[in-house]
């Protein structure tokens, strides 16, 4: 694996404490985790994209919003990991 899962989870740490108490979080959220994961994806193992979706799911039980559907970000997150999977051009449609 070529990139720093730290620098990777540091960079979605800033992402989730800035959306994460914002009544219009989610598209903002999946937007950005999107392009976030985007670069890195081919580089990154299954292993790897567990780890960060574990990262995710436990730093988004450290807010709470009533408003948010932190569930619904946790499944954009598992979409935009497949989507780029299977193409890039999938996941520019996630990103437009």
């Amino acid at each position: 694996m070529m990139i720093d899962l730290k620098v990777l989870e540091h960079a979605l740490d800033r992402l989730l404490y800035v959306y994460a108490t914002d009544d219009e979080a989610e598209a903002a959220v999946v937007r950005a985790l999107a392009i976030l994961i985007s670069d890195p994806l081919p580089d990154l193992t299954g292993d790897d994209i567990t780890r960060i979706h574990a990262y995710i799911y436990h730093a988004l039980q450290g807010f709470y919003a009533p408003t948010i559907d932190y569930p619904a970000i946790r499944r954009e997150f598992v979409t935009a990991v497949l989507a780029a999977r299977k193409g890039n051009s999938v996941l520019r449609r996630m990103i437009a």
